[in-house]
């Protein structure tokens, strides 16, 4: 195979694997379930993924989070203020959250085994994205005190919004639209 191929049939794979580990959960899915899936061994696919089934557990988390970087990276980057770009960032995370349940589950619901630096990277990469901003806030009087604190909360309360609302549990008439307004209410004081 060139290594195009090579490429693209790893592609297959971590495809098919991100299918299997949605639908059935990680932990119920083996390299055999993989393998059948696509017509090869279990055995063959460590020709592909030497490190078994968490690489490409972090194959395919890595390719996630680097798309949900790119979508938050692209919200944050243009915008009339710096407390608007928040705003778009914040509806970019929400909706990415609610449009793609399964894959969000996969970036932060995964305790991952062994040493995966790409996937650090693109997690990292994603974090960086939510950071990016806090500075900028800190220095225009947005925020308060320590930008890498307020990033941690804004990204706790946008985490925890999105799994009240995946779970059906906001409720007494707010919806995550509101209960996002409540957050970058909070994050950013009145100027």
């Amino acid at each position: 195979m060139t290594s195009e191929e090579v490429e693209a049939f790893r592609s297959e794979i971590c495809a098919t694997a991100q299918r299997l580990f949605i639908e059935e959960g990680y932990a119920k899915v083996g390299l055999r379930a993989i393998g059948a899936e696509i017509g090869i061994t279990a055995t063959a696919l460590y020709r592909y993924f030497p490190g078994g089934k968490e690489e490409i557990l972090a194959t395919v988390r890595s390719s996630v989070f680097t798309r949900f970087a790119q979508l938050l990276e692209e919200a944050s980057a243009t915008g009339p203020d710096t407390g608007q770009r928040l705003r778009q960032q914040g509806h970019t995370y929400i909706q990415f959250a609610i449009e793609h349940p399964d894959e969000y589950r996969l970036m932060f619901d995964q305790v991952q085994q062994g040493d995966w630096p790409y996937l650090q990277a693109a997690s990292n990469r994603a974090r960086d994205a939510l950071y990016s901003l806090f500075d900028e806030l800190l220095a225009e009087g947005y925020i308060d005190g320590d930008a890498c604190a307020a990033t941690h909360a804004y990204w706790a309360a946008l985490h925890g919004a999105v799994l009240l609302h995946t779970s059906q549990q906001l409720n007494l008439g707010i919806d995550i639209d509101d209960l996002l307004e409540t957050i970058l209410n909070f994050t950013l004081k009145n100027k």
